[in-house]
């Protein structure tokens, strides 16, 4: 999971698809993802911030681990991750919707 902020501070967020299966509409952190198989966190933290919001994230930095179990109430599903957090600045020309 990637957390961006801007140079004010302020949290960079996104809104999940309304197609996706777990927790549709749902507000969250700026961009997250899968390693594919061998490539190291960190990789692919700033592969899927550049493939999800066209970006390269400035002072990137990983932030630590966590497990967690999140239940999504519409669907019933449990989504239960082991995840990477990371760290980093937005650059300054981004534009949100």
């Amino acid at each position: 999971s990637v957390f961006l902020f801007d140079r004010e501070g302020r949290l960079l967020l996104q809104r999940r698809a309304l197609g996706k299966y777990h927790s549709p509409g749902v507000w969250s952190n700026t961009c997250c993802g899968h390693p594919y198989p061998g490539e190291a966190p960190f990789a692919a933290a700033a592969r899927r911030t550049f493939e999800e919001l066209g970006i390269a994230p400035t002072l990137l930095a990983e932030a630590g681990t966590v497990r967690y179990n999140h239940p999504d109430p519409l669907s019933g599903l449990v989504e239960q991750e082991y995840n990477h957090l990371f760290v980093g600045l937005a650059p300054s020309e981004l534009a949100p919707d």
